[in-house]
């Protein structure tokens, strides 16, 4: 398991201010989307994408967190 050295996305957003551009937001999401790729091609399904798990790391790098409530699919065992 990596170590992440960082915050969340909550603590990230709530320290800009003003508010965290949506422009910035969603670069942010859009750089993890490759890794909810990855869990897709799987069979791995996240279920619990919010702000508390994507953590930002010190180079301003989205990491998506917290696979504790992730199924497999098509069946859905939870994982």
């Amino acid at each position: 398991m990596e170590y992440i050295d960082g915050i969340t996305l909550t603590k990230f957003s709530k320290q800009h201010q003003p508010p965290i551009l949506y422009k910035h937001l969603l670069s942010l999401l859009e750089d993890i989307l490759p890794g909810l790729k990855y869990l897709h091609s799987n069979h791995i399904i996240h279920r619990d994408i919010k702000p508390d798990n994507i953590m930002i790391d010190h180079k301003n790098n989205p990491k998506l967190i917290d696979l504790g409530l992730a199924c497999l699919y098509p069946d859905l065992k939870c994982a």
